[in-house]
């Protein structure tokens, strides 16, 4: 073989071969006739940066809860009441039991020289209207309570119970009332503090000489002060 021949066919398939890598391998774009970019490597790749985390939550606020406050202890039970005494009248009477009449009032003490207490009510010195009722006068004179129109404010009640304990009330005032408008839910209803009502005649009333009976009452008020 020629040796021009030889080398022409050499060069020939040279130039075939490189114009195939040509055209297999990308040009810049934006520079068609500028050096051949590399093809970018699927192994060796730039990872993605990862996304930032969320910001954290604030904590949680919680209002501390305060333990309730101790409720205050219940008042020792009273004794059942023996004997009342008002020096500033010179009374100290015995003191009855009473509940209600047929009728539905309260009964009165049997023996005139004597006070009862309403037993439906609270003791003296317990929570509530305690209430202790007595005679103002009698067929025979005066009774128990003829003077107690004569307390002021700030006159002090004892009540002795059968407990042997002494507790003493301080008089706040006193009213009288017509028996048809008698205030039964102030005298005997309930309230949230100590207090002892007395309850007499009044004997500036009307008399009634065939009932025997005033026409009005007399409630001395005075509240537990031990």
């Amino acid at each position: 073989m020629d040796k021009r021949h030889h080398h022409s066919t050499v060069f020939a398939a040279y130039i075939a071969c490189c114009l195939l890598v040509f055209t297999l391998m990308p040009v810049a774009a934006d520079d068609p006739g500028g050096p051949l970019m590399p093809l970018a490597s699927t192994t060796n790749a730039t990872p993605s940066p990862a996304p930032p985390a969320p910001p954290a939550s604030p904590p949680v606020q919680t209002q501390p809860i305060s333990q309730p406050p101790a409720l205050p202890p219940l008042p020792p039970r009273a004794g059942t009441p023996v004997r009342v005494r008002i020096p500033v009248i010179g009374v100290d009477a015995a003191v009855e039991q009473v509940a209600t009449t047929p009728d539905g009032a309260m009964d009165v003490p049997k023996d005139f020289a004597n006070t009862a207490w309403y037993t439906p009510n609270p003791r003296p010195g317990e929570l509530g209207n305690a209430v202790i009722a007595g005679h103002v006068d009698s067929a025979s004179g005066t009774a128990v309570f003829w003077d107690l129109r004569k307390l002021h404010a700030g006159d002090e009640i004892r009540v002795v119970g059968d407990d042997n304990v002494e507790r003493r009330f301080v008089v706040r005032g006193w009213e009288t009332y017509a028996y048809n408008s008698f205030p039964l839910d102030r005298v005997f209803g309930t309230t949230s503090d100590a207090h002892l009502n007395l309850i007499t005649c009044d004997q500036n009333s009307g008399f009634n000489s065939n009932t025997k009976e005033y026409a009005g009452n007399l409630v001395v008020y005075a509240d537990y002060a031990p």
